[in-house]
């Protein structure tokens, strides 16, 4: 059985059953963007913010399961639990799961462990959160940006400036700052 995980701002269910992620972090690297003098967080000052995770489970085998999830901050600290609940999982289709942590509190930058249980089987995987120092920045704050659609060629004779638009966004790069993992862990110590 394979764990597929996501992180985002949240995630929307279509009436024919297919997710919509809204402010995905692709690479599962949270950035906090906080103020130059705000300070970082910590167990005794958390920062809240509002995220959403989705587990896929895959390849799972006929049957009625008893499942259950749990995220533990660097420290080791539980800071959100899934409840063990039984439900049915099937080998022809995934199972999803949507947890709405609302709001994750974040005691520290750092990597957070993820383990779902899934009967006796234990899946694991993991995200990062960093902080970026902003000037004049606050918690939470929009990193997306937007493309302007105007000057993106046209691909063929039936494409509407709505293609085009969908289009743009797609191809954009996440405008997120991306600190490499040794300056995020002094940004956050000072």
């Amino acid at each position: 059985m394979d764990l597929h995980f996501y992180v985002a701002d949240d995630f929307k269910v279509m009436l024919d059953g297919k997710l919509v992620a809204v402010g995905l972090f692709p690479d599962r690297v949270v950035v906090l963007q906080i103020g130059m003098e705000a300070p970082a967080p910590t167990a005794e000052s958390p920062i809240s913010v509002p995220l959403v995770f989705v587990a896929c489970l895959a390849g799972a085998k006929d049957g009625e399961f008893e499942v259950s999830g749990r995220i533990t901050a660097p420290s080791g600290k539980v800071v959100l639990d899934y409840p063990k609940h039984r439900t049915m999982l099937s080998s022809m289709a995934s199972a999803t799961m949507i947890l709405k942590a609302s709001p994750l509190v974040v005691p520290e930058p750092g990597l957070y462990q993820v383990v779902f249980s899934i009967g006796r089987q234990r899946l694991k995987s993991s995200f990062e959160v960093r902080v970026a120092r902003v000037k004049g920045g606050s918690m939470p704050q929009s990193l997306s940006a937007e493309v302007p659609t105007d000057s993106l060629p046209a691909t063929g004779p039936d494409v509407s400036p709505n293609d085009r638009e969908v289009n743009a966004k797609a191809s954009m790069k996440p405008s997120r700052p991306s600190l490499p993992r040794s300056k995020a862990r002094r940004t956050a110590k000072a």
